[in-house]
C-alpha cells in the first residue's frame, strides 16, 4: 500500500518529521509486542506459581495424612497389644495408651523440630485451669460438632506467636475402650483420679477431641518457590522466541504501510486535498486506506463547499444593506461589511484584528453595556439611537447586538448590526411638524371639524366644535357623534352613508348647543383609509349656514310673497310680510304703517297675525294721526334711520301705550325710503333676545319688499296689461333671475343676472346653463339636478364663471316650471350675489388670527404657536426663546410725524423682523409697539442669545419713511428660555415682559434675560404692557 501518483512526497523537514514520527510508531509497536508477550508471560507466571503452591500444599497435606494414619494405626495396635497382654490401666501404664502416647510423642517432636510441623491432641472436655484453649482449636472443635460427617478441616491462620500457619485438623471420636478411663467419673481408678484431673463423662460415638497439625506458612512458601522456579525454564525460552518473531513480523507487515498512511495524512493536513492511498489486500489497514481515501474525498468536497460558502458570505457581508461587524470576546474585529466602513466614515480597507475601542474610543456607555450583555449571551435590540460619526456628525441608527457561539456552544463573541435611519427619522420629524401644522390649521378653522371612528364615536375635534356645542374637548372625545344634533337618527344615517359611500356632501343637520340653541349646518364628510385600503375614520366638516338659511328664508319668503302678490289683497300681502319678518327674527309682534307725502301724518295699516290674535286688542287699522303724537317707535321717521330699543321699559322718553296695546319689551323699527322720502315703516317687537344687525337686515329687506309689493299692487292693472311692464318689474329686482327649459338651455335672464356675469342678456339666451359653470363643478350640478327632478323648489350655493374668468358665488333659490306655464317645462331661479359675503367670511377668518395693521399673528395665534413651541421643545430636548420687544422712542415718532407715519414705521419693523426670522420662528404683535418673537429649536443657551442679538441689530438699522425720511429706533428686549423657565404659557410671557421692563430700566436698546432672581423684583407698571 504505497502513495498514489498524485500524492506529494515530503522533503526536508517534512521527511525528517515523518521519519521521526515513524520511528516513534515503530518503538511503540515493539513496546506493544513486548507488552503483549510480557502480559502473557506474567499470566503464565501467575498460573505457574498457583500451580506450584497447590502442588506443595497437596504434598504437605499428603505427608500430614500419612503421619496421621501412622499415628492412628500405631495407637490402635498398641492398645490392642496392651489388651491382649492383660496390662492393667494404672498410672504407670496410662502413658502407654495410644492417645497419651501420641501426646507425649507430639511434645517430643515439637521440642526436637521447633518451627516445623506441630502435632497436638486437643480434648473437648479436658479442663485444666493452668492451660488456655487455643482459638483455632476451639474453632475446629465447633466445626466438627456442627459437621459430624466431616473427616478433615484445612484453614490458614496466625498462631499465638504471630506466625502464619496452615492448620490441618481431624476429629477423634470416642471408642468403647476409651470409656474405661473417660466414661463415668466414679468408675475411674483411684490412682488415676489422684494423679491428674481426668477428662471423663464421654459417651461412645461422641467427639472426643481433635488431632491438630500445624505447618508454618513459610515452609509452604519455600516449597512453592522451589517448585515455581523449577517450572520456569521452558516457558521463558518460548516467550522470548515469540517476542522476537512477533515484533519482526509486525515490523515487516504493519510499519511500512502505516508510514504510507502517515505520509498521506500529513499531506492532507498540509492542504493537499488530492492526496490518496493505493488500496491492496483485505485486511484492516486496507480498510483504513480506503476509509482515508473516502475521508479525503469528503474533505476536498467540503473544502470546495466551504470556499464557495465563504465567498457567498463575504459577498453578503460586503454588500449587506445594513452595517454589520463580527467581534470576538476581546472585542477585536473578525469581519465587517463595507457598509460598516462607509457608514462610520472609516477610510481603512479592513478592520480585522483591530480593537473596537481603538477604532471607536468614544463609544456611549449604553452601547458598552449592550456589548457586555451580548457577550453574556443576551440578544440586545434598540429601536433607534443617535450616533456620533468619526467626523463629528450625528446620525440616527437602529442597532442590534447578538452573540455568536462556538462549536461547544460557548459565546465566542458578538455580531453588531446597525441600520442608518437618519432619512427616515428626518421624514418622521417632518411628518410631526406637518401634523402639528395640520393641527394648527384645524384649530384655525372657524368651521367645526370632527373625526369619527367606525363605531360612530368622536375621536377628535377642533376648537370651533367646542364653541358650537358648548362642550369641552375632553367631554366630546369618546361621545356618540349623533348626540349633539337635534335629530340624532338623521345624524347617524349621514355617518353611515359616509362610511358606506366614502363621502357625503352638503348633508343638512342642526347642531345642538348645550344651552338648547341649535345651529343649522351643512356637513361634508370623507373617509380616511389605512395603507391597506381599509376604512378607519371619517373626517367631517360642518359649515354654519345660519346666514345662508336666513337668506334662503328671505328668498323663499320673497318668492311666496311675489307669487301671491297678484291674488292677495294689499292687507293680506302686508300681514304676510309681517308674518314672514316676525318668523325670521323670532318676534312676537309686528306692524306696518304708511307715512303720507306730507311726512307728518301716519296711516295705520296692519299688524302681524300673532299680534292681532294673541297680544293686541286696540283699534287702529286705517286711522290717521300726526307724527308728533306718535311714541318712541316713530323716532325712525324723526331721525330718518332704523331704531332699536332692546330695553323699551327703561326708555326715559317713552310716552306710554294705548289701552289694549300689546306690552312692548323690545322693538326694531325700520323706515322705508323712496326718492329721499320716507313712505312707510315696518316694526317688530318682543324678540326673546336683543335685536342685532342680522335682524335689522331682515326687517329692512321685508320693509322694502312690502313697499315694492304695495307699489306693484297699486300698478297691478298696468302690469297685467303689458308684458313690458312685467319685464321692467323683473329687471328692477336686486337679484338675478334666470329661467331655463327642460334641457337646461337659457330662456330668460334679467339685466341684473347678465350684469352679474359681465354679459348681455342676448348673449346668454339659448346657451346651456353649464356654459357658465367651472369644469370641476359640472358633475355636481348634474347630480343636483337629477336629485331635484321630483322636488318643487330648492336652495343651494353655486359658483358661476364670470366673463373675465373670475368666481361669482350666488345663492340659488329655484322652482320648477310646469309645462302649462312654459312649453316643455323647465325651472326658474332667483340668484343672490353672495361673493361679498364669501369675501367677508375669508376676511373675518384672517382678522381672527392676524393683526390688521402689520399682518403679523395676533395674540390668539401667538398663544397657539407658543403652546406648539413648548411641546416641541419638551419633545426634542431643545430650547424655546420667548422674546418680548418694545420699540424705544416710538412715542416721539407719533407725536412728531403723526400716527400715519407711526403705522408705516410699525409695518416696516414688522416686515424687517419677519424677514430676519426662520420658518420655525414666530413674530406677533400684541398691540401698540409691543411685539413678541418665538425662537424655537435652539440647541444651546448661547445660540439663543446670539439670535436675539442679531435680531436687535437688524431692527436698529434706519427706516426710510416717505413723509419723515430716515427714522431710527432701538428696541428693548426681554427674553426667557423654556424649559429652563419651566412655567406655563401665560407666565412665560409675563416673565419675558418683566425682563423687557428691566432692559428699559437699564437704559433701553439692550436685552435682558429673565432669571430666577427676577421673580423677586417689582413688576412693571400697569401701563407698560
Amino acid at each position: 500500500m504505497a502513495p498514489t501518483d498524485n500524492q506529494k512526497t515530503p522533503q526536508g523537514s517534512d521527511a525528517t518529521s515523518r521519519h521521526r514520527v515513524a520511528s516513534g510508531l515503530q518503538l511503540k509497536l515493539w513496546l506493544g509486542v513486548g507488552l503483549a508477550v510480557s502480559t502473557a508471560f506474567a499470566a503464565l507466571l501467575v498460573y505457574q506459581y498457583r500451580s506450584a503452591r497447590e502442588s506443595a500444599l497437596q504434598h504437605l497435606l499428603q505427608e500430614v495424612r500419612v503421619v496421621q494414619e501412622v499415628l492412628s494405626i500405631s495407637g490402635q495396635l498398641t492398645h490392642q497389644v496392651m489388651l491382649d497382654a492383660g496390662l492393667p490401666v494404672t498410672d504407670q501404664t496410662l502413658d502407654l495408651l495410644p492417645v497419651h502416647a501420641f501426646a507425649r510423642i507430639a511434645k517430643a517432636l515439637d521440642a526436637r523440630r521447633p518451627g516445623a510441623l506441630r502435632i497436638t491432641l486437643v480434648l473437648t472436655k479436658h479442663q485444666d485451669p493452668s492451660e488456655r484453649q487455643d482459638p483455632m482449636d476451639a474453632e475446629a472443635i465447633n466445626f466438627f460438632v456442627a459437621n459430624p460427617v466431616a473427616r478433615e478441616r484445612i484453614a490458614q491462620s496466625i498462631d499465638a506467636e504471630g506466625h502464619g500457619v496452615l492448620a490441618y485438623t481431624q476429629p477423634v471420636w470416642t471408642q468403647g475402650y476409651c470409656l474405661g478411663c473417660h466414661g463415668e467419673g466414679a468408675r475411674l481408678p483411684k490412682t488415676l483420679r489422684e494423679r491428674r484431673p481426668p477428662a471423663f463423662g464421654y459417651r461412645a460415638g461422641e467427639l472426643f477431641g481433635i488431632l491438630s497439625f500445624r505447618l508454618p506458612i513459610e515452609q509452604l512458601r519455600q516449597e512453592t518457590l522451589a517448585l515455581f522456579w523449577h517450572s520456569l525454564g521452558a516457558p521463558l525460552s518460548v516467550f522470548a522466541t515469540l517476542f522476537l518473531v512477533g515484533g519482526a513480523l509486525l515490523q515487516r507487515v504493519v510499519i511500512g504501510r502505516i508510514r504510507n498512511i502517515q505520509g498521506a495524512t500529513q499531506s492532507l493536513a498540509a492542504g493537499d486535498y488530492q492526496a490518496r492511498l493505493e488500496v491492496g489486500g483485505q485486511d484492516e489497514l486496507s480498510d483504513l486506506a480506503q476509509a482515508f481515501n473516502q475521508m479525503a474525498d469528503k474533505i476536498a468536497a467540503r473544502d470546495q463547499r466551504l470556499s464557495e460558502s465563504e465567498e457567498r458570505l463575504r459577498l453578503f457581508v460586503d454588500h449587506a444593506p445594513v452595517a454589520l461587524a463580527m467581534l470576538d470576546r476581546d472585542m477585536r474585529y473578525l469581519a465587517c461589511s463595507k457598509r460598516w466602513l462607509s457608514d462610520y466614515g472609516i477610510a481603512e480597507p479592513s478592520l480585522v484584528g483591530r480593537s473596537h475601542d481603538e477604532v471607536f474610543p468614544k463609544v456611549p456607555q449604553r452601547w458598552r453595556q449592550a456589548y457586555r450583555r451580548g457577550l453574556a449571551g443576551e440578544v440586545v435590540k434598540s429601536m433607534q439611537d443617535a450616533v456620533s460619526q468619526l467626523d463629528g456628525s450625528l446620525r440616527w441608527v437602529r442597532w442590534e447586538v447578538r452573540p455568536w457561539h462556538t462549536a461547544d456552544c460557548a459565546v465566542g463573541g458578538i455580531v453588531v448590526f446597525t441600520e442608518d435611519i437618519t432619512e427616515r427619522k428626518r421624514a418622521e420629524e417632518a411628518l410631526k411638524q406637518a401634523n402639528g401644522h395640520n393641527r394648527a390649521l384645524l384649530e384655525a378653522s372657524l368651521d367645526p371639524l370632527v373625526v369619527i371612528d367606525g363605531e360612530g364615536h368622536i375621536s377628535d375635534v377642533n376648537g370651533a366644535t367646542e364653541q358650537a356645542t358648548g362642550m369641552p374637548r375632553e367631554d366630546l372625545i369618546g361621545a356618540d357623534f349623533a348626540d349633539y344634533f337635534s335629530d340624532p337618527e338623521q345624524a347617524r344615517a349621514g355617518c353611515r352613508a359616509a362610511f358606506e359611500e366614502g363621502e357625503v356632501r352638503d348633508y343638512a343637520l342642526e347642531l345642538k348647543h348645550r344651552d338648547g340653541t341649535t345651529t343649522p349646518v351643512l356637513y361634508n364628510a370623507r373617509v380616511y383609509r389605512d395603507p391597506g385600503g381599509a376604512v378607519e375614520q371619517v373626517f367631517a366638516a360642518a359649515r354654519d349656514v345660519t346666514a345662508i338659511k336666513r337668506l334662503t328664508g328671505m328668498l323663499e319668503a320673497r318668492l311666496r310673497l311675489l307669487n301671491n302678490a297678484e291674488q292677495w289683497s294689499l292687507e293680506e300681502i302686508l300681514r304676510a310680510t309681517l308674518d314672514e319678518a316676525a318668523e325670521l327674527t323670532n318676534s312676537a309682534i309686528g306692524f306696518y304703517h304708511f307715512l303720507e307725502r306730507d311726512q307728518e301724518t301716519l296711516a295705520l295699516q296692519t299688524w302681524s297675525t300673532r299680534t292681532l290674535t294673541e297680544f293686541c286688542r286696540a283699534e287702529g287699522s286705517g286711522l290717521h294721526y300726526a307724527l308728533s303724537e306718535a311714541g318712541v317707535w316713530a323716532d325712525c321717521v324723526r331721525e330718518r334711520r332704523p331704531i332699536v330699543h332692546n330695553d323699551y321699559p327703561r326708555l326715559p322718553h317713552r310716552s306710554g301705550l294705548p289701552e289694549g296695546h300689546a306690552d312692548v319689551k323690545r322693538e326694531l323699527v325700520v323706515p322705508v325710503t323712496r326718492d329721499d322720502r320716507i313712505v312707510a315703516i315696518l316694526g317688530v317687537g318682543n324678540k326673546p333676545r336683543d335685536y342685532g344687525d342680522r335682524d335689522l337686515e331682515i326687517v329692512a329687506t321685508f320693509a322694502d319688499l312690502a313697499w315694492d309689493i304695495v307699489e306693484r299692487k297699486r300698478t297691478e292693472s298696468a302690469l297685467r296689461a303689458s308684458e313690458a311692464s312685467y319685464r321692467r318689474i323683473v329687471e328692477t329686482a336686486t337679484e338675478g333671475i334666470w329661467s331655463v327649459d327642460a334641457e337646461n338651455r337659457t330662456t330668460f335672464v334679467n339685466a341684473r343676472m347678465a350684469e352679474m356675469l359681465g354679459l348681455s342678456a342676448d348673449a346668454m339666451i339659448g346657451r346651456p346653463l353649464e356654459d357658465f359653470l367651472f369644469e370641476e363643478d359640472k358633475a355636481a350640478h348634474r347630480a343636483r339636478n337629477q336629485a331635484a327632478q321630483t322636488g318643487d323648489g330648492r336652495q343651494y350655493e353655486v359658483r358661476l364663471r364670470h366673463r373675465d374668468g373670475s368666481e361669482l358665488w350666488v345663492l340659488v333659490a329655484s322652482a320648477r316650471i310646469a309645462s302649462s306655464e312654459q312649453a316643455g317645462g323647465g325651472s326658474f331661479a332667483m340668484l343672490t350675489d353672495i361673493s361679498l359675503l364669501k369675501e367677508q367670511q375669508k376676511r373675518l377668518e384672517r382678522m381672527a388670527h392676524f393683526d390688521t395693521l402689520t399682518g403679523l399673528p395676533n395674540r390668539a395665534m401667538l398663544a397657539d404657536r407658543l403652546h406648539i413651541g413648548m411641546a416641541q421643545a419638551r419633545r426634542n430636548g431643545t430650547l424655546l426663546a420667548v422674546c418680548y420687544l418694545d420699540l424705544d422712542d416710538f412715542k416721539p415718532v407719533n407725536d412728531t410725524y403723526g400716527h400715519a407715519v407711526g403705522d408705516r414705521l410699525l409695518i416696516a419693523v414688522a416686515e424687517r423682523l419677519s424677514g430676519s426670522l426662520r420658518e420655525v420662528d414666530t413674530a406677533a404683535r400684541l398691540g401698540g409697539d409691543e411685539l413678541v418673537v418665538l425662537l424655537g429649536d435652539m440647541a444651546r443657551h448661547e445660540q439663543c442669545l446670539q439670535s436675539v442679538q442679531r435680531m436687535s441689530d437688524t431692527l436698529a438699522a434706519p427706516y426710510e419713511i416717505a413723509e419723515a425720511g430716515a427714522l431710527q429706533v432701538s428696541v428693548s428686549i426681554g427674553v426667557t428660555l423654556y424649559p429652563l423657565d419651566a412655567s406655563d404659557a401665560d407666565t412665560l410671557l409675563r416673565h419675558a415682559d418683566r425682563a423687557m421692563y428691566q432692559a428699559k430700566q437699564a437704559g433701553r436698546n439692550c436685552m435682558r434675560l429673565f432669571e430666577a432672581e427676577a421673580r423677586r423684583e417689582p413688576s412693571p407698571p400697569a401701563d407698560s404692557a
